[in-house]
């Protein structure tokens, strides 16, 4: 069996690539050859020890070059948001893939964080043999009954309670995610300018990947102007610098949090819950049914006081501020009980949600995909067009 798996790099900062690295590691450690192709790279790399091949359109062409060099690809995992560019791209030319070769399956490891999609990139979801999805909730939200489920996890191992002992005395408060419209940066610091305010002592750890959409140094001007406070804070974090670390060094600089706050507006997964769950970390976050299902009652959730229309049509949850701090008040003055809560998340996690187990459901998805001969759905999306291949 030889699968190629098309994502975001393995050394890529964000969940895709964390999730690519550990999901492939351990399908090549059950006897699956697997070839990775990811979007950030223009050269053939050599990653921990296996080929990373550069995406190049049209796919067909593209999977025809892979094969001369490594052997015939039996399954194709196409592994982010189906909606967005370049995946986008690709999911658009797999109707043409499967009439050139009806033996190949492939699989949508697909993600999203909406409330409601529009029909037509629900459609987009739909361009696979099967659907791969972290939680149930993710193909519910879609109408697609031909799923199956493959988590995302933790490496046991290294996120782990014991690792930081005596070093949550500060009352940081951190908060670990991309600047990204999604990821309500403005709420978190309103949220801490509002848990000051209210006779908290909180000193702000933000991790912020990338400069791409808030400027986190206005944002906090204006709340600090605004609620008429001072937000201490640690220094975040350049993104790269970060995931440059270790993996084991990444813990051990998160494990010094005594709260973290995921204020966003819906995740298809959450790693850094996850993550800070495993090390034993009280977790804040916005109420969305496809983290409940994994989180359960582990979450401390607020609950959302209404949606948000992105500029591609969805429909996201979106909380309050002042439901947050509500709630970092209350885990901050009654904190062993929620600490309590943490250790039996952390010992739930480590022993259900592992990447071990994450793979293994992946290779049930490979084998189920054989199930089916025809894609989720036939009709061809509206603007397919047949590439051309200059010569």
């Amino acid at each position: 069996m030889r699968v190629l798996w098309i994502s975001e790099c393995p050394w890529n900062a964000t969940g895709f690539g964390k999730v690519t690295y550990y999901i492939t590691r351990e399908l090549r450690k059950h006897g699956i050859d697997v070839v990775t192709a990811c979007f950030a790279t223009t050269a053939i790399i050599n990653y921990d020890g296996v080929q990373v091949y550069p995406y190049g359109n049209p796919f067909i062409k593209f999977v025809e070059h892979v094969e001369k060099r490594e052997g015939e690809i039996d399954t194709i995992v196409l592994f982010g948001s189906p909606w967005i560019k370049p995946l986008a791209n690709i999911v658009e030319q797999v109707q043409l893939l499967k009439r050139v070769n009806k033996e190949k399956r492939v699989i949508g490891y697909f993600v999203h964080e909406a409330l409601h999609i529009p029909r037509s990139t629900r459609n987009m979801f739909k361009q696979v043999h099967l659907l791969a999805v972290p939680t149930s909730y993710t193909a519910k939200v879609l109408g697609i009954e031909r799923y199956h489920v493959v988590p995302h996890g933790v490496e046991p191992s290294i996120w782990r309670p014991d690792i930081c002992r005596g070093c949550r005395g500060t009352n940081l408060v951190g908060m670990i995610a991309k600047n990204h419209p999604r990821k309500r940066w403005d709420l978190y610091f309103e949220a801490i300018a509002r848990a000051i305010k209210m006779g908290n002592i909180v000193i702000a750890y933000p991790y912020v990947f990338s400069e791409r959409y808030w400027v986190i140094a206005n944002i906090i001007e204006t709340i600090e102007e605004r609620f008429n406070v001072k937000i201490p804070m640690v220094k975040p974090f350049d993104y790269e610098v970060f995931f440059g670390l270790p993996e084991e060094e990444q813990a051990r600089l998160l494990s010094m949090l005594k709260v973290h706050m995921l204020v966003s507006m819906g995740e298809a997964w959450g790693l850094p819950i996850t993550e800070t769950l495993a090390l034993g970390i009280p977790n804040i976050t916005t109420r969305y049914g496809a983290v409940e299902e994994w989180c359960k009652d582990y979450c401390i959730y607020v609950e959302p006081k209404g949606v948000y229309y992105s500029i591609d049509g969805m429909v996201h949850p979106v909380p309050s501020a002042e439901d947050v701090a509500l709630k970092l008040h209350e885990v901050l003055n009654n904190y062993d009980k929620y600490a309590k809560q943490a250790k039996l998340a952390s010992d739930y996690i480590r022993r259900e949600l592992t990447w071990e187990k994450a793979g293994k459901e992946m290779i049930r998805a490979i084998e189920e995909s054989f199930n089916y001969d025809d894609l989720i759905i036939e009709e061809e999306l509206g603007y397919i067009m047949k590439p051309k291949v200059i010569e």
